[in-house]
């Protein structure tokens, strides 16, 4: 997402906001933020929390309906919701606001199936890759971790819940968290 320029503000347990700003090259032939923009936008926010509580969730299905245009310039918000859980599947609802005038822009509800196996992070190939929090001066370093095993290791010892919860912005500086992994930018 760091190349839309989005960034997650809010992640706590079962909910997350994601915010971009809409560029040129964001909108379509019509003059309007392309659906493809929305939807990733949409999608950080339900990767985000349906992924926060360190249990891997991957997407079943997503059902978007658009219902405003927005246009260069605006300031778009997607939040996801956690709405349902049980058993391996949880349910969210997402809106995509535009953030000054508050119009929704989009909403959505997606699925996910959480695997048995607890968040993995993928290898880093460089040691100084990190999470950066916004706000904060020191970015938290991956090998701080905690990670065990060859090419991918599982959080030993962290409570993400109890590290993201009420950050006012987290954003992913040399990484990036995309569908429950953090990957090497």
């Amino acid at each position: 997402m760091r190349l839309l320029g989005a960034e997650v503000t809010i992640l706590a347990p079962g909910h997350s906001r994601a915010a971009l700003t809409v560029t040129d090259q964001m909108t379509n032939f019509h003059g309007i933020t392309h659906g493809g923009i929305i939807f990733a936008l949409g999608d950080l926010a339900f990767a985000a929390a349906s992924n926060s509580r360190g249990q891997t969730a991957v997407a079943l299905n997503v059902s978007i309906t658009f219902l405003s245009a927005s246009t260069l310039g605006d300031r778009l918000v997607a939040e996801a919701r956690e709405c349902h859980l049980a058993g391996r599947t949880g349910l969210y609802e997402i809106t995509v606001v535009e953030e000054t005038r508050g119009t929704l822009i989009a909403r959505s509800q997606d699925l996910v199936y959480r695997k048995k196996n607890g968040l993995s992070l993928r290898r880093m190939h460089s040691p100084g890759a990190a999470l950066r929090i916004h706000g904060q001066t020191d970015p938290i370093k991956i090998q701080d971790l905690g990670l065990v095993g060859g090419d991918q290791g599982r959080i030993a010892g962290l409570d993400i819940r109890q590290k993201a919860h009420n950050m006012p912005k987290i954003g992913f500086g040399a990484a990036k968290f995309k569908r429950g992994f953090v990957q090497q930018r």
